[in-house]
């Protein structure tokens, strides 16, 4: 498989050109994750971790399934046959990344989960070399770098010194727990069956997500963690499915495929700007100087990722 792959079952006409669009498919998956972010971290008293997670994909599966259908009865000897990697993906991407995430999410600041996720650009380089032999370029490097700069000064709100404060708790830990599956499920996205396209291919990782999720989730149900069934949960539940899930793993996938995984990976690092611009629209918090100068950074170091040498084999 080679990440610039034409997906055989790409959409007709004006959906057709939006899906080989790669700057729109980088973008997608960092919008919908930091409403995600915020939107988890603002409800966790009521939204349980595993819960959630669970009917975010049962509802994606949902809606997803009759459009997979047929890709799913086409290659299904193909996806049992590969069925290590669809399991993987399910458990390390849909299940391990979004249900770690939520439980870190009860205990952690939104601004802890947007600095540690933002090592997953270094993190999928080097789970690229040490799965599938992919050494970054000197360029990709150098961008990750440059692009970090910017990430620990907005963090830093222009100080670094202050980053020294910085304190690492539990639920922080939950966080790179969930960064680390988020990194290695990328890099197995490169495996995907070549024949399958990638709404299939999802589809299946979704079941198969489901599937390591269930026991977990009957699991919270029996000590006591439900999910009350109010228009704020319900409502909650449909962002994460259809936006948070379906639009942005599609796009993700989709990004993987068109510039590969350590490029699609820098995509993380416009989170901080994002929640940051989130909040100064819908809470009113001021940007302030070290915010331009932090995304002048990250903007620099995308560019230089984007424009510099592909990762070599």
């Amino acid at each position: 498989m080679t990440a610039g792959r034409d997906d055989g079952a790409a959409p007709e006409g004006l959906a057709r050109r939006l899906w080989s669009m790669p700057l729109l498919m980088f973008l997608v998956p960092p919008v919908a994750w930091s409403g995600n972010i915020l939107l988890a971290r603002a409800l966790n008293d009521v939204l349980p971790p595993v819960g959630l997670a669970f009917w975010r994909w049962l509802l994606a599966l949902a809606v997803l399934l009759p459009f997979a259908a047929r890709g799913l009865r086409r290659h299904r000897r193909l996806l049992l046959t590969r069925w290590r990697t669809v399991l993987a993906c399910g458990a390390f991407g849909i299940a391990g990344y979004n249900a770690l995430a939520y439980f870190a999410l009860q205990t952690v600041p939104a601004v802890n989960m947007t600095v540690i996720n933002s090592a997953i650009p270094v993190l999928i380089p080097l789970f690229a070399l040490v799965i599938a032999g992919e050494r970054p370029s000197g360029a990709q490097i150098a961008g990750i770098l440059v692009s970090m700069i910017g990430v620990l000064w907005i963090i830093g709100r222009g100080d670094p010194a202050s980053l020294i404060g910085l304190e690492i708790g539990t639920g922080d830990l939950w966080v790179l727990a969930s960064i680390v599956n988020w990194a290695i499920y990328t890099v197995i996205l490169r495996y995907r069956p070549a024949e399958v396209d990638t709404l299939t291919f999802l589809v299946s990782c979704i079941m198969a997500g489901i599937f390591v999720l269930a026991p977990f989730w009957l699991w919270e149900v029996a000590s006591g963690r439900t999910m009350a069934l109010t228009p704020q949960t319900l409502g909650s539940v449909v962002y994460v499915a259809l936006f948070a899930s379906i639009a942005s793993f599609l796009c993700w996938s989709r990004s993987v495929a068109l510039i590969g995984a350590t490029r699609t990976g820098m995509a993380i690092h416009l989170i901080p700007i994002i929640v940051g611009t989130l909040g100064f629209v819908l809470l009113g918090e001021p940007v302030r100087g070290f915010h331009l100068i932090g995304a002048g950074f990250i903007a620099a170091g995308l560019y230089v990722t984007m424009r510099g040498g592909t990762a070599r084999p």
